[in-house]
């Protein structure tokens, strides 16, 4: 079975639009996509769930945009339990 692994390389992204626009490219997310955590995880759930996530580049994000990046995980771990219960799994990692 051929796992479906999206990378999503966040390496030199300094601001939040980049981020959001990174993960828009890498999920191929509509156009309409509100570039925020609660458009990330209905675009995430209507686009298709994949079998494995990779972050990378996360520790060259500036310090200020960290909170972001919480923000983007707290939303994975919340979209993992719910698709659960519905048949659905993933996973994700940080690498860096």
């Amino acid at each position: 079975m051929n796992e479906n692994v999206i990378v999503l390389e966040l390496s030199e992204c300094n601001y939040i639009g980049e981020i959001h626009q990174r993960i828009k490219e890498t999920f191929d997310f509509p156009d309409y996509y509100g570039e925020n955590w609660h458009a990330f995880r209905d675009a995430f759930i209507t686009v298709g769930v994949p079998d494995k996530i990779e972050i990378k580049g996360v520790n060259s994000i500036p310090a200020r945009l960290k909170g972001e990046i919480d923000k983007m995980l707290d939303s994975l771990k919340l979209m993992k339990q719910e698709l659960l219960s519905y048949g659905f799994d993933f996973d994700f990692i940080v690498i860096d």
